[in-house]
């Protein structure tokens, strides 16, 4: 992890596209990951909503943010990240995120539920709700 952090300390003087500073971002998040540091995580990695990335990107970004803070046991903010991965998941990958979806609502109490506030823009998660 040394190597791996002092190679993106290097990346950072560097002028890069947006395509290079989402990997930069998403390499530097997988770093806190697996150092455990899930707020450090959270706060470096942050694409711009009009960057044009390849979905992939997109996918690893909200996944990373939504294991973040479903280790942070923020269960509704990982189901915002789940939702919005959703819409560059396969088939597949939809069923298994619509699971984690149903298990982090069912963290909550009823009464806890209905206190939950959606976004007037998040129609999907105002869905789940």
């Amino acid at each position: 992890l040394d190597q791996a952090d002092l190679l993106i300390k290097r990346l950072a003087r560097q002028q890069l596209t947006e395509v290079q500073q989402a990997e930069w971002q998403l390499a530097r998040a997988t770093i806190q990951q697996k150092q455990g540091d899930y707020s450090q995580l959270l706060q470096l990695l942050n694409f711009k909503p009009w960057w044009k990335l390849p979905n992939e990107q997109w996918k690893d970004y909200y996944s990373l943010r939504a294991d973040a803070y479903q280790s942070l046991n923020q269960p509704f903010e990982a189901n915002r990240q789940l939702v919005a991965f959703s819409q560059y998941a396969s088939s597949a990958e939809q069923r298994e995120i619509s699971s984690r979806i149903w298990m982090n609502f069912g963290s909550y109490s009823e009464y806890e539920l209905t206190s939950l506030q959606t976004e007037p823009s998040e129609d999907v998660l105002d869905g789940w709700l």
